[in-house]
C-alpha cells in the first residue's frame, strides 16, 4: 500500500466520520458516535498494511507488523455486526392476516439505516484491502490458501468475542482471561456463529477474487 492509497483510505474515513457527527446531531442518538469509532479501529489495519509495505523486508519487523494486523483486522468484518441496530419495527407496521404492512414515512429513521449500512459497507471495504494485499503477498500456493481458510475462521471467532463478550483487540495482552471468557462461553450457538461468519467471509473475498480473476 503507498503513502497515497492511504491518504485516500484516510479521506474516506474522515467522510465518514464526519457523516457520523451530522447523523448524530439529527438523531441525538449515540450508537452512530459509536460507529465511527468502529470505523476508525477498522482503519487501523491499513495502517499496519502501510508499515509493512515500508518495513517489510525486515523480517523482526514483517513479523511484528502482520501480528499487529491480525489483531485489528476484526475490526472490519465486525462492522457488519452493527447491522444488528436496523429495527424492522421502525420501518413497518404489521396491521393483521388481512390488511397486511403500513410502510412508515419517517425520514430520520432512514438516515440512520444509510449511516449504519455504510458503516458495514466501510467495514467490508477495509477488509477486502487488507484481505487482498496479504493474500497476493503470499506467492506460495498452499499459504495462500491456508490464508484463505484460515483467517476467516480467527476472524470469526474474534468477532464474536468482540460481540459477545466485549473483548477489544488490546484484551490479547491478557490472553488467559480471553481463552477462559470464551471456553466458558462455548455452545452450540457460537460454533453456528462462527460458521455463518465465516461463510459470509468466504463469500465476500471468494466473489472478489473471482471477479479481479485473482481466485486460488
Amino acid at each position: 500500500m503507498t503513502k497515497k492509497q492511504l491518504i485516500n483510505h484516510f479521506m474516506i474515513l474522515c467522510l465518514f466520520v464526519t457523516q457520523s457527527i451530522i447523523v448524530y446531531i439529527v438523531l441525538g442518538q449515540g450508537l452512530h458516535i459509536m460507529l465511527a469509532w468502529n470505523a476508525f479501529l477498522a482503519f487501523i489495519p491499513l495502517v499496519f498494511i502501510f508499515l509493512y509495505h515500508l518495513y517489510g523486508k525486515n523480517k523482526y519487523y514483517k513479523w511484528g507488523l502482520f501480528i499487529l494486523w491480525l489483531l485489528f483486522y476484526p475490526n472490519s468484518i465486525y462492522l457488519i455486526t452493527d447491522l444488528i441496530y436496523i429495527n424492522q419495527e421502525s420501518f413497518m407496521q404489521d396491521q393483521g392476516m388481512y390488511q397486511g404492512f403500513i410502510y412508515l414515512k419517517d425520514f430520520k429513521v432512514y438516515l440512520g439505516f444509510l449511516h449504519i449500512f455504510l458503516g458495514a459497507m466501510y467495514g467490508v471495504l477495509t477488509a477486502l484491502v487488507s484481505f487482498k494485499y496479504f493474500y497476493h503477498h503470499f506467492d506460495k500456493r498452499m499459504i495462500r490458501i491456508s490464508f484463505f481458510i484460515g483467517i476467516p475462521i480467527l476472524v470469526s471467532i474474534a468477532v464474536y468475542i468482540g460481540r459477545f463478550l466485549r473483548f477489544n483487540s488490546w484484551d490479547i495482552l491478557s490472553p488467559v482471561k480471553v481463552v477462559v471468557g470464551l471456553l466458558n462461553d462455548l455452545s452450540v450457538f457460537s460454533i453456528y456463529y462462527v460458521i455463518l461468519f465465516s461463510l459470509i467471509q468466504y463469500i465476500i473475498f471468494g466473489v472478489f477474487m473471482l471477479f479481479s480473476k485473482k481466485l486460488i
